[in-house]
Parts: structure tokens; C-alpha cells; sequence
């Protein structure tokens, strides 16, 4: 089998992108990045389809990872030869498994196929997806190769008894999880239930028999605890008749202290009463009214104010004198004129004379200084008079100022004696007493008449409105009552102690009526118990019969399970040497200089000799578990096809080996390309 042509529509990364591999060795060669592992990924797509999964992580959901970001459909078509034949398979896929569609076409006839179905890459090579992942699909650092039935079919060529290899993993499940019903670890599973089922009854068998010899105790018990309520029945009730004795008493002593009150109050109002009309009535008149004490201070206030004037108008008096004085004391000084007029008259006389005498300038100069000096002496004069009339209207303001004063002196003065006059005839006092230390004393003693009077009459109102209530309230009672009353003599002992005592004598009966239900409810439980015994013997015998019974039934589990993976071992070695064979040949066809003793075991576990024991290839550099791997995988394909080969996929796989092994791997791959095609993708050119 081989492939012809392989054309994407769009997958991935890659779009509209044709390869048409020859016969033997292919090498794609391509940077980082391009779409090597997507066009990997599309061929086994074109055998297998895609598989549909839920899972959001991309290395586990092909569909998702190579799903073209713009949306849509995606796929494309692969054409190849086998048994003879040139088929062309066309694949699209969706976002589900339902929304992907696939053609077979004989490219003979140009007509559909029905020679294989969309299970192409099963019926081509006899292996399902996995199969072929873990055999021919080589994945960059992802050799390990795992046994499943579909792969363990193929390796011994029982194609056509497939089914019951398929079935063998079902059937080996299907023991498994039937005897995981019976036990699981930790004591689980049904025998784990059934055996803690038993264990509960027998516990509970056990205890119903210890609490039915012990019903005779939880009787005599309860007889006790009856009797302890009847006693403490009778005290309660004793303590409440002295509680209602203790309240009767309590009613009447509050109906007596209510009584003694009012009757108290009443007697106090009236005393009061008459202590306030004595300290009245040692009033002969009664004092002015505030409205006349409130005129006799205005008039004082402004006798104040009054006096305040006079003084400011005295004040002013005497300014007016002293500036007066004052002016009258510097009258105006001559005028200093006449000295220019003088100088400027002889100057003018010397200039005549030196003109006289030819002498221009000194004589301009001369009439020059005589006419300043003139200009001098009128100014100086015309000041001189303004000066002498501001110094007469000074004195005559002056004058006329000091009149006023004077008069508002007299008339301040005379409304000052009219109102001292008028306070004193009205509060009886001399001129030099003090009016408002009398109208103080005034005020107090009208005031305090006037609080007496206030108090005269609410007290009056008080000690009427007390002796009403306390009449009223006596009317309530006969006479009978009224001398109960007086007579009215306290119980022995005190409310609180007697409500605390019974309050302790209650909750100590409620807290053995709880006993007694319990004690009840005990023998009740006690009894049902006792009465379930045979019901309990009985289920314990049925549990023991049911856990024998599924302990037989998982010890058959249990050896047929093992003797069906004895016997699928046992058949499974049969490709087991040829597997052994195929894996020796091809290590030393990558390194013949050093040999590596290994042993594969029928899961195709395979390990290796070192330091006198086998271990784990994990323990082997990074570069000898891939060679092994690659070995392991070349020899297993070999043992699957003795028919049609099928494609190998190699994605870089030598890219952990060293320069030498790679040489002899890429000779290798060339010899093997000689009988099947090979499709080899890496980033660099080697060997």
C-alpha cells in the first residue's frame, strides 16, 4: 500500500496544499512552523477521520487543534494504491463527529467505492487508531509503544478470531468490575457492606440482650423517680397556698400604704398651705406692681443718660473756653511788606543813577530786582489779610460754639434736678440715696409677694385636690375593710423566698417528669428490643449465608480471572520472538559497536542488562531510549504486515540521537524504503 497524492483544502495551518510522495524514503524538510506534524496529522485523518471529544486541551482534541481558526468545514482527499487498486478517499470534518462526510472513489472507473468504508485505516491495516499511532505514526519524542487487543490480534495473525481478542479486554473488565462489586479497597463493596451490616446486627443483638436483663434496674428505677415526684408535688402545693397568702397580703398591705399615702399627702399640702397664708398675711399692703417699679427705672436710666449729656455738654463748654482763650491770647502779627517796598523804592533810584551814568547793565539788573522785590511785597501783604479775616470767623465760632454749650449745660441741668426730684418723691428716698439699690430692694420684695400669691394658690388647689383624692379613695372600701386594714399583720417568711423555693421545687419536678419520660421511653425501647431479638437472630443468620455466598462467588471471579490472563499470555507469546528477533536486528543496524541486552515481555514492556540486572529504559540516556523505541516500533510493524505495508509517519524521530546513530538510521530507513513508503519530516537536513 502506498500513498499517490495528498491534497488539503484546509487543515490547520495549511491550505489549499498538494504533496505527491514517491516510492521508498520521502523527506519533508521544512522550517519550524511550517505544518509538518499538521500534515502528519492530516494522513492519519484521511485513515482514521478525526475522533470527537470533549476535552479543552488541544493535545487531546484533534478536531479542536487543527479546526481552521475563520470556522467552517475542513479536510481534503489522499489518493493510493492497494490490493491493486487506485482508490481516492475524500474527508471533511465539523465541529462534530455527525457534521463529517467521506467518499470513496475507484479512480478506474471514476466511480464510488464500496471496496472499504470510513473505517478506512482499520480495514486497510487491520488496526484501529491507537494501534496504528503506537506502531506506524512516528511522533517526535513519543516512541512507547502499548499493547491493546486490536494490536495483540494483529501481531499473531488471528484476524478472523479478532472478536474474541476484542472481547478479551471487556471480559477481563467485566470480572473486574464484577468482583469490585464484591470487594474494593479499604474494605468496600458489597461483602465490606454486608460483613458492617452483620457486625451492626450482632452489635445490636448483643445490646437488646444486655438491655433486656437490665429492664428490671430501669423499672425499679422509674418506681424511685415517681416516687420523688409525688413528694415533691405536695410541697409545691403547700408552697403555693403561702404564695397566694404572701400575694392576698400583698394586695391589701398595697391598698393600706396607698391609703396612708394619700392621706399623708393631703395632711402635707394643707400644712404647707397654711405656712405659706401666715408668711402672706405679715403683709400690711401689698408692694408696687412691677409695671410701676419698670416706670421708675426708665426714669432712672434716663436721669443716667441725662447726667451723661450734662457732662458732655460741660465738656464741650470748656473746649469752646479754652480754644477761645486761646485764640484771644495770639492775636495776628504785622505784615513784613513794607521791607520789600523800601529796598524795591531804592534799588529803582540806584538803577536810575547808573543809567545815568551809562551803566545798562547793572542798571536792568537793578530794575529787575526792584520789580521782584515789589512783586514780593504784595504778595506777602495779601496773605496778611486773608490771614487776619480766618482769625476774626475763628473767634466768632468760637464764640458762638461756647453759647450753645452753655445752654445745653442749663437746660441738661434742669431736666436732671426735674427727674432726681421725680425718683425720690417716688421711692421715698433722700437725693443722695441711691434710686437703684431702693428699686432692687423694691423689685425683691414685689416679686416675693408676687411668688407668695402664686404659691398661696396652687397650694390652696394642691391640698383641696389631695384631700379629694384621698376621701375618694377611702369611699372604696366598708368599714370592714377599712378595719382589716389597720389590723392587717404580715405572714410568716417572705414572697421571694417562698417564689424561689417553689421555682426550685418546679424545675426539680419537671426535670424528673423528663427522667421518667426517658426512663418510660427506655422501657419502651427496652421492650421493643427484647421483642426484636428473634428478628435480629434471624437477620444475622441471612447476612451470613448472603457474605458466604459472595465470597464463594468472588473466589470464582478471582480464579477465572486469572486463569483467562494465564491463557492470553500464554497465547500472546506466540509473536513474542519474532517481536525479540525484529528488536535485536534493528539496534544493531543503529549501533553495532555496542551491544545492549534487552528482554520485551508480552505488554511490550521492554528492558534493558545493565550493571548485572535488568531495569527500565528511564535510566538510559535520552538518545538510547529513543533508538530502542524507533527499534522496538520498526520490529513490531514488521511482525503486523505480512500483507499490505502501511505508511510510515516518522516526525523527526532521530532528533535525540547522535551524529553517527543518525547516519546509520537514515541508511536504515533508505534499505527499509526498498519494500514500504516512508514519509520522513524534519527541520534540517542530516545524514
Amino acid at each position: 500500500m502506498r500513498i499517490r497524492k495528498l491534497h488539503i483544502i484546509n487543515f490547520g495551518k495549511l491550505q489549499d496544499f498538494t504533496f505527491c510522495p514517491t516510492e521508498g524514503l520521502n523527506l519533508v524538510c521544512e522550517r519550524n512552523g511550517w505544518g509538518k506534524s499538521t500534515l502528519a496529522a492530516f494522513i492519519r485523518a484521511m485513515f482514521y477521520g478525526l475522533d470527537y471529544t470533549t476535552k479543552r486541551s488541544l493535545k487531546e482534541n484533534d478536531r479542536k487543534h487543527y479546526a481552521p481558526w475563520q470556522g467552517g468545514t475542513f479536510g481534503g482527499s489522499m489518493e493510493f494504491e492497494a490490493a491493486g487498486k487506485e482508490y481516492r478517499v475524500e474527508r471533511s470534518f465539523g465541529a462534530k463527529d455527525k457534521e463529517d462526510s467521506f467518499a470513496l472513489y475507484d479512480l478506474a472507473t471514476g466511480m464510488e467505492s464500496t471496496d472499504y468504508t470510513e473505517r478506512l485505516g482499520e480495514e486497510l491495516f487491520h488496526l484501529d487508531r491507537e494501534a496504528f499511532t503506537r506502531t506506524a505514526f512516528f511522533v517526535q519524542q513519543d516512541f512507547a509503544t502499548a499493547l491493546n487487543d486490536s494490536l495483540t490480534a494483529s501481531l499473531t495473525h488471528v484476524e478472523e478470531d479478532a472478536g474474541d481478542m476484542g472481547n478479551y479486554e471487556k471480559a477481563a473488565a467485566s470480572l473486574e468490575e464484577r468482583m469490585k462489586y464484591f470487594r474494593k479497597t479499604g474494605n468496600r463493596g458489597r461483602l465490606g457492606q454486608l460483613e458492617e451490616e452483620r457486625r451492626l446486627v450482632r452489635q445490636e443483638l448483643t445490646s437488646c440482650r444486655e438491655r433486656e436483663a437490665a429492664a428490671g434496674d430501669w423499672q425499679a428505677r422509674l418506681a424511685e423517680k415517681e416516687a420523688q415526684e409525688q413528694a415533691l408535688l405536695e410541697k409545691i402545693r403547700m408552697l403555693e397556698e403561702r404564695e397566694r397568702r404572701q400575694r392576698a397580703y400583698g394586695e391589701k398591705a398595697a391598698r393600706k400604704a396607698q391609703l396612708d399615702l394619700l392621706e399623708g399627702q393631703a395632711r402635707e399640702q394643707e400644712e404647707r398651705f397654711r405656712r405659706t397664708a401666715a408668711e402672706l398675711g405679715a403683709y400690711t399692703a401689698a408692694p408696687m406692681a412691677e409695671e410701676e417699679l419698670d416706670r421708675c427705672y426708665e426714669k432712672i436710666c434716663r436721669l443716667g443718660t441725662a447726667r451723661e449729656q450734662t457732662e458732655e455738654a460741660r465738656q464741650r463748654q470748656y473746649a469752646a473756653e479754652d480754644a477761645l482763650a486761646e485764640l484771644e491770647e495770639n492775636p495776628p502779627q504785622a505784615s513784613g511788606a513794607k521791607l520789600p517796598l523800601w529796598l524795591c523804592m531804592c534799588l529803582l533810584l540806584g538803577a536810575g543813577a547808573v543809567l545815568l551814568w551809562n551803566r545798562i547793565w547793572p542798571g536792568a539788573l537793578s530794575i529787575a530786582a526792584a520789580l521782584l522785590l515789589a512783586f514780593i511785597g504784595m504778595r506777602k501783604e495779601r496773605q496778611a489779610k486773608r490771614q487776619y479775616a480766618e482769625r476774626a470767623a475763628q473767634e466768632a465760632a468760637a464764640r458762638r460754639e461756647l453759647d450753645q454749650a452753655r445752654k445745653n449745660v442749663q437746660k441738661n441741668e434742669k431736666t436732671e434736678g426735674l427727674l432726681e426730684q421725680q425718683i425720690c418723691a417716688f421711692l421715698h428716698i433722700k437725693k443722695e440715696e441711691n434710686p437703684e439699690e431702693r428699686l432692687a430692694a423694691l423689685r425683691r420684695e414685689s416679686r416675693t409677694y408676687a411668688g407668695l400669691r402664686q404659691t398661696y394658690e396652687s397650694q390652696r388647689g394642691e391640698a383641696m385636690k389631695s384631700r379629694e383624692a384621698y376621701l375618694a379613695y377611702q369611699k372604696k372600701f366598708s368599714e370592714q375593710e377599712l378595719l382589716e386594714l389597720q389590723n392587717l399583720k404580715k405572714p410568716e417568711g417572705e414572697l421571694a423566698d417562698i417564689l424561689s423555693e417553689l421555682k426550685t421545687c418546679r424545675v426539680r419536678r419537671d426535670g424528673i417528669l423528663r427522667e421518667q419520660q426517658d426512663l418510660q421511653h427506655q422501657l419502651q425501647r427496652l421492650r421493643e428490643q427484647a421483642e426484636r431479638i428473634t428478628e435480629l437472630a434471624e437477620e444475622e443468620e441471612r447476612l451470613s449465608q448472603e457474605i458466604a455466598d459472595g465470597e464463594r462467588e468472588y473466589g470464582l471471579l478471582e480464579k477465572t480471572l486469572k486463569y483467562l490472563k494465564t491463557a492470553k499470555e500464554q497465547f500472546s507469546t506466540r509473536y513474542l520472538e519474532e517481536l525479540r528477533q525484529g528488536l535485536e536486528y534493528y539496534v544493531k543496524q543503529m549501533e553495532p559497536e555496542e551491544e545492549k541486552e534487552t528482554l520485551l515481555d508480552v505488554k511490550l514492556k521492554l528492558k534493558v542488562q545493565e550493571a548485572g540486572a535488568l531495569r527500565e529504559t528511564a535510566y538510559l540516556s535520552t538518545g538510547w531510549q529513543d533508538l530502542l523505541q524507533i527499534a522496538e516500533r520498526l520490529a513490531i510493524v514488521d511482525a503486523l504486515c505480512e500483507g499490505e505495508q502501511p505508511v510510515l509517519i516518522l516526525d523527526d524521530p532521530f532528533v535525540n540521537l547522535d551524529e553517527e546513530k543518525q547516519e546509520r538510521a537514515f541508511a536504515l530507513l533508505q534499505k527499509l524504503s526498498e519494500k514500504r513508503q516512508m514519509i520522513y519530516f524534519a527541520c534540517r537536513k542530516s545524514g
